[in-house]
Parts: C-alpha cells; structure tokens; sequence
C-alpha cells in the first residue's frame, strides 16, 4: 500500500480590475472573457506563443479553455525554470542532476479558474509557480496597449473595503516566510524588510509598524495602504494584522485581514504515484466553486 501525505491547497478570489495610465482612467471590472477567447485561439495551435518573460522569469497559458456546462474557465500557467535546475536525492544517498535535452525546460504549474458570471478568478498560491504580483503583469502584457491590470483580493466578511488612505492607522503587525522573497517587486518596503532579515540567514521575518499614543499619532496612510496590499499579495505571508482607529469616537479596532481574504482551502491526499495533478487541484476547485453556487 502507498504512504499516503496530506496537503492543504489555498486558492484565493480576486477581482481582476483594470486601469491605464495614458487616460488617468478610473479602476474598473475587467471582464477577461474576451482576452481568455483570444488566449485560447493561441494555446490550442501553440501554447509558446502566450510566452512572456515577467521579472526574469517566463510564463505561458499552458491551458485555457471554457467549460460551457459549469460557465467556467479552465486555466493553468506554467513558470519556466531556466536558471538553476534541481536534482533527484536517491533512497541510497545519492544525488545528481536532472539532466534535459536541447528543448527541454521544467517548469512549476499553477492552476487557475474564472468565473464569467461573478468575474472571479480563483487563483492557487504556488510560491514556486506563478503570484498575484507577476500575475498582474502577465495579464497586463497580454491585454491591449495601455491597459494596467490589478487583481483585487476579495473579502469574505467587513473589513478589507474599509483600508483606504483617509483610515487611521495606528499598527500593522505581519509576520512572514522568507522563502519566496524573488516574487516581491524590486521596490518595496515589504522586500526591504524581508532582506535586512534574510541577511541574517532567518526563514521568518515578524515586523511591527506601530505609532506612540496619542489623539494625532498615526502612520503614513498611503505608506501604511501599500504595504498591507503587498503583504496580501505576498505568497509567504502568515500573519497580517493592522489596527485601525475610528476618527469620531478614537476608539481602536484590530482586524484579522488573513481570516477576511475569501479563499479556499481544500485538503488532498497524495503519494508518489497518486500526486497532486492540475487536474485534481481543478476538479476539487470546480466542485467548491459550484457548491458554493448553489
């Protein structure tokens, strides 16, 4: 009989929203149903042609196609690893490289779904995949000239709508892993703090912003705003909390924005010859998706 693992899988819903800076436009819905047609034109005849290189790294849309009987879209996007190939440990102790041919690459998988009706995309956390971040640029490239995609992380009750720049924001405490630090943009105060830790060789960083009392202490909003998305947005991220004081009564209210993100967390089983497949992850996501539904 196979050892079986148990692994949980979060799939998180954002909202793609779209902008252009040429036209100082206002942010707004962004239907990707008929950039999705287009992409699936292209991935059926040949899927290196979706290719774009995001940070260093390539992705394609290795699948993209709709399914008419749950009105969903069926997506995976595939990280090209072309710098430092891994290798295979051996029972023994031995280790070597995996050796590839002229034409061969790996590559890290990451399973999509969207939702027309709601215009939801359901979106895996893979740290080795592909991340919102790099998402957010990859559907930027393939969108018409001008047009700047965002994906916005949905919430699940009150609370997320409420962190604009006119809050007051007396503490923000996050707490992260430091593995996926190359996801992170160049410029970004997330980064820096997750570096200054990483130079000390730790794998988890705690950081805490916080403000001294009194009536008119309170931290930067528009710094406090960008950081916290950043840290939504961050495939590492294990902790976000951030306490926000009401300006007409002073009283202060601390809100748990990781147990507000809507998402899902679907539990698999897994072995070596069982593993955890984009087919698996989209049937299970698809079951939830529709359920939900209902």
């Amino acid at each position: 009989m196979p050892e079986f693992k148990k692994k949980s899988v979060r799939f998180d819903h954002l909202e793609p929203t779209y902008t252009s800076y040429s036209t100082q436009s206002e942010i707004q819905t962004y239907d990707l149903e008929d950039m999705l047609k287009q992409i699936a034109r292209i991935a059926r005849a040949e899927p290196m042609d979706t290719k774009k290189i995001i940070d260093g790294d390539s992705y394609i849309f290795h699948v993209c196609k709709y399914h008419d009987e749950d009105n969903l879209w069926e997506l995976r996007v595939l990280r090209i690893r072309e710098k430092i190939l891994p290798g295979i440990l051996h029972d023994d102790g031995t280790y070597e490289l995996i050796k590839l041919g002229n034409d061969e690459v790996t590559a890290e998988s990451t399973t999509l779904a969207y939702a027309p009706a709601t215009h939801t995309l359901y979106m895996q956390r893979n740290r080795f995949g592909i991340s919102i971040r790099n998402m957010e640029a990859y559907l930027t490239e393939l969108s018409p000239k001008d047009t700047v995609v965002i994906l916005a992380v949905k919430e699940a009750k009150a609370g997320l709508l409420r962190l604009t720049e006119e809050a007051n924001y007396r503490k923000v405490i996050m707490s992260a892993e430091i593995n996926p630090f190359d996801e992170l943009p160049k410029e970004s105060l997330m980064k820096d703090f997750l570096n200054a830790t990483r130079k000390a060789r730790s794998q988890f960083c705690r950081v805490e912003l916080r403000v001294s009392r009194g009536k008119n202490n309170t931290l930067d909003a528009q710094e406090a705003v960008s950081f916290i998305k950043e840290a939504l947005a961050y495939s590492g991220i294990r902790k976000l909390d951030v306490v926000i004081e009401d300006k007409e009564d002073c009283e202060v209210e601390t809100i748990d924005l990781l147990s507000n993100v809507a998402k899902y967390v679907l539990p698999f089983n897994y072995s070596m010859s069982n593993p955890i497949t984009h087919e698996r992850l989209y049937f299970n996501l698809k079951s939830e998706i529709i359920k939900d539904e209902k």
